[in-house]
């Protein structure tokens, strides 16, 4: 089946270190003359899809808003749908769009776990323990390790959820990438099949593991995250391997 779409990956395929990779903007101008549909993931869980989109604006990439998926919006449509009260490490920035759902720091059902340093001290975590313990579940906005910018690279959101699912033995519900809800929700908004979409991105363990839930063929960029042998340590393999976004087009007449 042709491919008719693409879910490309941000930060470390498209930008990195906060610099625009090279190629990026004529790639993904070049791809929507072509006709193709694209969708723009992150795991970003820091920021609301609105601060995301005019940070994306200021390094120099042109993206509609609507084209922009994130852990922080699929995480909030999570808890509204089951109507959760939560609790746990909501970042600061995402407050206010939060604010409709319920926060319970009693009885919550859920246990939120975000990018909100200033709420980690042994108190707070300890509490978000006994929580799980009793019952809460555990919703992890995203699982990625670390993340890095201009300064180098910094502690994420799975790294926490990591020490609650050691300590509790349950396991975290995933919002963002790898999770199939997560890719097949961009597959809805795109109205197409997962075969008939490339997923592009630096991360083996979050983009290409995603691409394998949904059907997806896939490319692997050895920019960003990308350690040299990436493709050969996991058991999911990409279709390709390019050396940056700037190939996209290329790779395609071969995928």
């Amino acid at each position: 089946m042709s491919i008719r779409g693409l879910i490309l990956d941000l930060n470390g395929t498209l930008y990195f270190k906060e610099r625009v990779i090279e190629g990026a903007s004529e790639v993904i101008a070049r791809l929507r003359a072509e006709g193709y549909s694209l969708r723009f993931m992150t795991n970003t869980d820091s920021k609301t899809r609105m601060q995301l989109h005019e940070l994306i604006c200021s390094y120099g990439l042109d993206l509609p808003i609507q084209e922009i998926f994130s852990a922080a919006q699929v995480t909030f449509d999570y808890l509204k749908k089951n109507k959760y009260s939560y609790t746990g490490l909501l970042p600061k920035a995402l407050e206010p769009e939060f604010s409709e759902l319920e926060r319970d720091e009693i009885n919550p059902d859920c246990v939120l776990i975000g990018e909100n340093r200033e709420g980690i001290n042994y108190s707070s975590l300890d509490r978000f323990f006994r929580h799980i313990m009793n019952g809460a579940e555990l919703i992890v906005m995203q699982p990625g390790r670390h993340y890095f910018l201009a300064d180098g690279p910094h502690l994420d959101t799975g790294a926490i959820a990591a020490m609650f699912e050691y300590a509790s033995g349950h396991q975290g519900q995933v919002m963002a990438k790898p999770s199939s809800n997560f890719f097949n929700r961009m597959l809805s908004d795109m109205r197409l099949k997962g075969s008939e979409v490339v997923v592009v991105g630096d991360d083996v363990e979050t983009d290409m593991i995603g691409a394998s839930k949904i059907g997806a063929r896939s490319i692997l960029v050895r920019t960003g995250k990308y350690q040299s042998a990436d493709e050969y340590l996991s058991a999911i393999k990409p279709s390709q391997v390019i050396d940056s976004i700037a190939d996209l087009p290329k790779a395609l007449e071969h995928i």
